[in-house]
């Protein structure tokens, strides 16, 4: 074979190489992939019956812009070497910042009214309040695609020690 029909070849070789790894990384970050591993069984059956079901993992679990998403693809490639070596902690945790919740929820920055209860959620995010301190089973810990998006009175209790008379209004 002579160096041009090698310089094809290789190029070649490389072009599918490429075409493969996009195609390998694209279904990797999506929500089916997940679910074949087993630490990651129970988060992906939640989203399943959540209010965000069909919604991609990125959307949440990545932060904005171009190094977000690399560091996200990292953290796959990461999270897949765990899985085969065994190292993965459980619970599995993973921040979801205010910032990836305001991209689709502009609305919580203004008073909201759940029944007779006022609900300030602009106080919250100025006081650095992270929306899954109060709404932790919106996605993971939801059980059925109902009763999923109300904070609890033992959510708001861990910093509002009066609020009884909030829940029985």
């Amino acid at each position: 074979m002579n160096p041009d029909e090698r310089r094809i070849l290789g190029i070649g070789f490389s072009i599918i190489f490429l075409v493969a790894f996009i195609f390998a990384l694209d279904y990797a970050s999506k929500p089916s992939f997940c679910r074949f591993c087993h630490e990651m069984k129970e988060a992906y059956n939640s989203w399943e019956n959540s209010s965000h079901h069909g919604f991609d993992c990125r959307l949440c679990h990545t932060k904005p812009g171009a190094i977000g998403s690399a560091l996200a693809y990292f953290k796959g490639v990461k999270g897949v070497f765990l899985h085969f070596t065994g190292g993965f902690a459980k619970p599995i945790k993973s921040r979801v910042g205010n910032e990836n919740c305001l991209k689709c929820h502009q609305e919580v920055t203004l008073i909201k009214w759940v029944g007779k209860r006022k609900v300030e959620h602009h106080i919250h995010l100025k006081n650095e309040i992270q929306c899954t301190d109060c709404h932790s089973r919106v996605v993971h810990g939801a059980t059925k695609f109902t009763d999923t998006e109300a904070p609890k009175e033992k959510d708001c209790k861990r910093c509002h020690k009066e609020v009884k008379d909030f829940f029985n209004q």
